[in-house]
């Protein structure tokens, strides 16, 4: 039976390096075409476990990075506006060369300070 050649061939590709994975995985998947075996292949790929992080890839984690930043610097100012009123250019400023991590802590401190300068601690 075909299929049954595929297996061994999917369990060869799993143990090689991430990194060294594209090239082998592109071969299979042509070996697949050919023998008429996409769906198979494609429905084991969905049933491997996902072993590396998408925050590790070179392209995709700095964009989502990237994303999660100018999302928590527009949730923050949304609130500091909400709570303080207009937003200082000074804080903005400061806002602007902020870390997610940093952002993420001030918008914890937000809820115990009484103005933008304790936000900022001046």
């Amino acid at each position: 039976m075909i299929v049954s050649r595929a297996i061994p061939l999917a369990c060869c590709v799993a143990p090689i390096a991430h990194v060294d994975r594209p090239e082998p995985v592109a071969k299979l998947m042509i070996l697949a075409g050919l023998r008429e075996l996409e769906d198979f292949i494609k429905a084991e790929v969905r049933n491997m476990p996902i072993l590396d992080d998408i925050m590790d890839h070179k392209v995709i984690g700095p964009a989502i990075r990237e994303g999660m930043l100018k999302e928590g610097l527009s949730m923050l100012r949304a609130q500091i506006q909400k709570r303080f009123g207009t937003v200082p250019v000074w804080a903005d400023e400061q806002l602007g060369k902020s870390s997610l991590v940093e952002i993420e802590a001030l918008s914890l401190r937000l809820f115990d300070v009484s103005s933008v300068d304790e936000l900022f601690g001046r």
